[in-house]
């Protein structure tokens, strides 16, 4: 038998309690799914040793943004911990998805790209920011490559460019990036 579960929260119902039953039968198990660890290490390769945040740092943030996520529906307590930063330090809270789904409703911005834009919306949000002089070149320099290379592209996606792609207005366009 060959034990393969991945339930996407990974919480203790979906691991710990099954596994009980696994490691009685004998079954082999591997890291989840089969993908899973070579999902971890593109992940590596892409955002380096470490990448996102713990649950608890979003109420340390006075913009916490879902960008394709609906945390109301898939990770509530995720998004019990944005309203309480939002209550607690007045963190605005953004959702950047094509559904007006209940994270949405409940956002202080709302941004519905036309599905299948994201990226002509990230690189408008990157152009504003270059444009406005808000980049860090110093975090860029000491953390990431590639940025000579990602320049010239984004420089192609004014918010104008984008807005006519994404179907945003290009006021919605840079309220998002000025809220970076």
């Amino acid at each position: 038998v060959l034990y393969l579960d991945y339930a996407g929260n990974m919480g203790a119902l979906t691991t710990g309690f099954p596994n009980r039953l696994w490691r009685a039968i004998g079954a082999t198990q591997t890291d989840m799914a089969l993908c899973s660890r070579s999902g971890k290490i593109g992940l590596k390769l892409h955002y380096g040793d470490a990448y996102g945040l713990f649950p608890s740092d979003l109420l340390l943030n006075d913009l916490i943004v879902f960008w394709g996520f609906n945390p109301t529906a898939s990770a509530p307590h995720i998004w019990r911990l944005a309203l309480d930063a939002r209550k607690s330090r007045g963190a605005k809270i953004v959702v950047v998805d094509p559904r007006y789904s209940g994270s949405a409703k409940q956002a202080d911005l709302w941004i519905a790209p036309r599905p299948g834009t994201d990226v002509a919306l990230a690189y408008a949000v990157m152009n504003q920011l270059i444009a406005d002089n808000l980049v860090d070149h110093e975090f860029i320099g000491a953390h990431t490559t590639g940025f000579d290379r990602l320049k010239p592209e984004i420089e192609k996606w004014s918010p104008d460019t984008a807005a006519k792609v994404t179907r945003l207005s290009v006021h919605d366009i840079q309220t998002l990036a000025g809220l970076y």
